[in-house]
């Protein structure tokens, strides 16, 4: 939404003032096409969601209701609506313990551990790398349903990934992890750095709960936010020197822009 003044007077500091209010229509996350443009996009509502969780909102879990595509600022938005709050203190927020107990979103996006019953129940406390989490697998779905088919599977559905059931989808989730990321996906050879990129991505979830457990801070605690925000900085550099850091180097520019974290010379 962009707000317009317009003065009655020119150039009068007293004149009164009118508002137009333009609203934009945003569109579906697929809309922003294939390639760099998704990637783009995606890294976008990525970095809306840090910088939002930052700044002392809470915002809540990717659905397919809350990430869209502007296509007048060609860009990704993250627009949580329903669940952006500034009313908790900033520090509850770090560990992502009180606030975010019993918080669910589409099956389709949300890290493994969540779907399970103890974390669905409030039982066990939820972090914020499981939200990480849950934009990878925005990243991967995407771009294995939605990409033209640049990147497609005759063994993979969709309609498995989008069943509202935890159990069978954590399921689908894990085994894809486990054995279908190379063998069941066919990728054209414009798309084969972005499929490698999200497949990097996928791997680095695994055992990611145990290498955030190991990061300290100065005072010798745990600060589960910031030490996941860094490793996925770390890992995106990492996946991105790969393919020598030419066509993807604007994700990674964009996530370091997120945390103000200045840019490498």
């Amino acid at each position: 939404m962009t707000e317009r003044t317009f003065g009655d007077t020119p150039n009068s500091q007293q004149a009164p003032s009118r508002h137009q209010l333009v609203l934009e229509t945003l569109q579906p996350l697929q809309k922003a096409g294939t390639g760099n443009d998704f990637m783009k996009a995606w890294a976008q509502i990525v970095k809306s969601h840090r910088v939002a969780h930052t700044g002392g909102f809470q915002p809540g879990d990717p659905t397919f209701g809350n990430i869209f595509y502007s296509p007048q600022n060609r860009s990704g938005i993250f627009a949580d609506f329903d669940h952006f709050s500034s009313s908790v203190a900033r520090a509850e927020l770090t560990p992502w313990t009180k606030t975010r107990i019993e918080r669910v979103g589409a099956t389709t996006f949300m890290a493994i551990r969540t779907m399970l019953r103890p974390c669905r129940e409030g039982k066990v406390p939820r972090y914020y790398y499981q939200e990480i989490e849950a934009f990878i697998w925005v990243l991967a779905f995407y771009l294995l349903f939605y990409s033209d088919n640049k990147i497609s599977s005759t063994e993979l559905d969709k309609e498995d990934w989008m069943v509202s059931d935890y159990n069978s989808r954590s399921l689908t989730k894990s085994d894809f992890k486990c054995h279908d990321m190379s063998s069941a996906v066919d990728v054209g050879d414009d798309f084969k750095e972005i499929w490698e990129f999200a497949k990097g991505l996928l791997s680095w979830t695994c055992g990611l709960r145990n290498r955030i457990s190991s990061c300290r801070c100065g005072n010798g605690k745990m600060h589960g936010a910031k030490d996941a925000w860094l490793l996925l900085i770390e890992e995106v550099e990492s996946l991105i020197d790969q393919n020598d850091g030419k066509t993807l180097q604007f994700v990674r520019d964009i996530l370091h822009e997120a945390d103000g974290v200045p840019l490498a010379l």
